[in-house]
Order: C-alpha cells, then sequence, then structure tokens
C-alpha cells in the first residue's frame, strides 16, 4: 500500500487526518462525533485508517481526504455504487469541517481514487470522480427520499451531501415537489411523495 508523509499534506488536511484517526484534542465534539462515525464506517468497508501516531498517510486515507475536499465544494457530485453508509458520513463530516471552517485544499481529478482494501485492489470501492453529467432522475429520487426521511424541512446541505444538486433543488421546486421555506430550507410538497414511490 502507498504511503505519503504526513509532512507533504497541507495543514488542514493533517489536522483533518487528526480528526480521522481518532486523535483529536480541543476540536467541537459534533466534529469528533461526526469523524468517529466515519472512522467505523471506514472499518466496516474494509478502508484503512491508521492509528494517531502513525506518521505517514495511507493510500485510503489520502482517498478519504480528497473526497471530503469534493464534497466541501459547491457542486461536487460522487456518482458511484458506493456504500451509503459510507457516502453519508463523509457528507457528514464534509459539512462540518465546513461549519468549523476547516478548508480543504481542492484537488486535481486524478487525486481521490478508491482506497484498496485490505484484501487486495479486486476488492476495493469503485473510483468516485467529480463529472458534469448528472445523475439519473431515479437515483436522486431515491437520495431525497433517504434525505427527507421522517423530517419536516430538510436543509439545502444535508441534500447536496447525498449528491443531489442545488439546480436539482430549484427544479423540484418549480415543478411545485418542494416548497422552499427560507433561503437553504425546503419543506416536501405531497406530490414529491407520490414522484418518490
Amino acid at each position: 500500500m502507498a504511503r505519503r508523509a504526513i509532512t507533504e499534506l497541507h495543514h488542514n488536511e493533517r489536522r483533518t487526518l487528526v480528526l480521522l484517526r481518532g486523535g483529536a484534542v480541543g476540536e467541537a465534539e459534533a466534529l469528533i462525533v461526526a469523524f468517529q462515525s466515519l472512522r467505523r464506517a471506514c472499518a466496516d468497508h474494509d478502508v484503512v485508517v491508521s492509528h494517531p501516531g502513525m506518521r505517514q498517510a495511507s493510500s485510503d486515507e489520502v482517498a478519504l481526504l480528497g473526497w471530503l475536499s469534493k464534497l466541501q465544494r459547491k457542486y461536487s457530485i460522487l456518482p458511484g455504487t458506493v456504500p451509503d453508509t459510507l457516502v453519508t458520513y463523509l457528507g457528514e463530516c464534509a459539512a462540518r469541517l465546513r461549519d468549523s471552517d476547516i478548508r480543504l485544499p481542492q484537488r486535481g481529478l486524478g487525486s481521490g481514487h478508491a482506497p484498496a482494501s485490505a484484501r487486495g485492489a479486486a476488492e476495493s470501492l469503485p473510483v468516485w470522480t467529480i463529472t458534469r453529467s448528472r445523475p439519473s432522475p431515479s437515483d436522486a429520487r431515491t437520495r431525497a427520499r433517504s434525505v427527507i426521511g421522517d423530517r419536516d424541512v430538510v436543509s439545502a446541505s444535508d441534500f447536496v451531501a447525498s449528491g443531489i444538486s442545488r439546480q436539482c433543488l430549484s427544479n423540484w421546486c418549480r415543478d411545485g415537489l418542494l416548497e422552499r421555506v427560507s433561503t437553504g430550507w425546503y419543506r416536501a410538497r405531497p406530490a414529491l411523495a407520490a414522484a418518490l414511490s
């Protein structure tokens, strides 16, 4: 497994890596809890996260940093057949980092390759990339169903973290499926429930 020296990373990447590894001291409680959940999801999917004292970042950790960076951007999409739990926790951590004003540097499209699992590259997670193509409407509706759940109002950042673009939200408002309650907050209309089923 390829490793990268921590000294080569941006200071916010090093700070995020400490959070990812579970060695954070003095960070916001919500940030620590979000990264604990991501760490558990990584363990469930054989994504290697090293212990806090390690001086090098594994290729899996570098990939996770790249994905977190991409999810902090406004119109990032991480398509692919990726475990939903991992996408959910990555989106939550990216939002918490953004709220804490920890901005990760933007990487090129070549960075953030899928992590190789401990069992070998053949069983690795699929490669995620940012694309200019939008997800299929049925995929967006499935994601919307999981985001809305039983909640009355949902924030735009929750939709974006799950891969639904702001343009899609705007189109759904125009079509009468969503109602914009206030800036960045949406309420599902009965027509959306029919469209999601």
